[in-house]
């Protein structure tokens, strides 16, 4: 893998500046990056620039841990994430702006929640299944199509309110899957 016109920015728990690397190009070989035509600054507490900027023609940076695939995933929108690579995203990235942050650890959970959506499903339809004659099966379809309809809205609600951090980011996806779960007991036990 190859990139071009690369600047890397080392941060202080306080934001500022301790070092920034530019280089012209970057390569991914035998497992480490070597940049060329590089540069290197290094800064003070202050944001101030310490001794003269460095350049290096070759450079081995072996203390560099991203990937090839983490630069990929950083390209991507995170909704086209798998589970895993946005898990790896937010363990290497922390100290990140706590809302994009938010909005990522959402999607997360929601992509784990999502599946339980057939377990509901098939909850529900047990005690419409139940119902007989033909009053009956057209009173079942219309309370599936507004349940769904119901859960539907619950979701993107929740949903919502988890990435805009108003709601926990772990919590807001789980809401609606822990809601209909209890109504589809309720009726389930209803039945008897």
């Amino acid at each position: 893998m190859t990139m071009r016109g690369i600047e890397i920015t080392q941060q202080r728990e306080d934001l500022s500046d301790e070092w920034k690397i530019r280089a012209k190009q970057a390569r991914w070989l035998d497992g480490h990056w070597w940049l060329t035509d590089m540069t290197e600054q290094q800064f003070d507490a202050e944001n101030n620039q310490m001794g003269g900027i460095r350049f290096f023609q070759t450079r081995e940076m072996g203390n560099f841990k991203e990937t090839p695939e983490f630069f990929l995933n950083e390209t991507k929108d995170p909704e086209f994430l798998t589970t895993r690579e946005m898990s790896n995203y937010l363990k290497m990235n922390k100290r990140r702006d706590p809302a994009a942050l938010a909005r990522i650890r959402a999607d997360l959970h929601f992509k784990l929640a999502e599946p339980w959506t057939c377990l509901i499903v098939v909850l529900l339809g047990i005690p419409f299944g139940a119902q007989t004659g033909r009053k009956g099966a057209m009173l079942g379809v219309s309370l599936s199509i507004g349940l769904i309809f119901a859960y539907y809205v619950l979701v993107n609600v929740a949903l919502s309110l988890a990435k805009n951090m108003v709601i926990p980011a772990w919590i807001g996806p789980w809401i609606p899957d822990g809601i209909f779960i209890g109504v589809a007991v309720y009726m389930i036990r209803r039945m008897r």
